[in-house]
């Protein structure tokens, strides 16, 4: 299992969090397929591709409603679940809660629920 630091590693100054109440399923809809850095206290990153996106019931007050992201990941380097700080491809870095729901394949899956 994979140690993972409260704050994005390697940057000379911390970087700015993404409000996560603002974050949309519209933003998310080209990515599929794109790469999300997860920081590891060693320095090798672990990279989580974003396979899935999907409405959840629960409407709230999340401009669009709510969604679930869906990320696959290495099977050999994993994490439980853990609010993590993430950077999007575009570097922005978002403090997402993050579950392993386990393997699937060779590949290991999370899953983000953003209500």
């Amino acid at each position: 299992m994979s140690r993972l630091p409260s704050q994005p590693v390697g940057a000379s100054e911390p970087l700015p969090f993404v409000d996560t109440g603002g974050l949309t399923r519209d933003q998310f809809e080209g990515l599929i397929g794109s790469g999300y850095v997860v920081p590891v206290e060693n320095g090798d990153d672990l990279t989580l591709t974003l396979v899935e996106i999907e409405p959840t019931a629960h409407v709230g007050s999340r401009p669009g409603g709510g969604f679930k992201l869906v990320f696959s990941g290495p099977a050999d380097r994993y994490f439980g679940q853990a609010t993590i700080p993430l950077r999007f491809p575009d570097n922005r870095v978002a403090r997402l809660f993050v579950v392993n729901t386990g393997p699937e394949g060779s590949r290991m899956r999370y899953e983000a629920i953003l209500n």
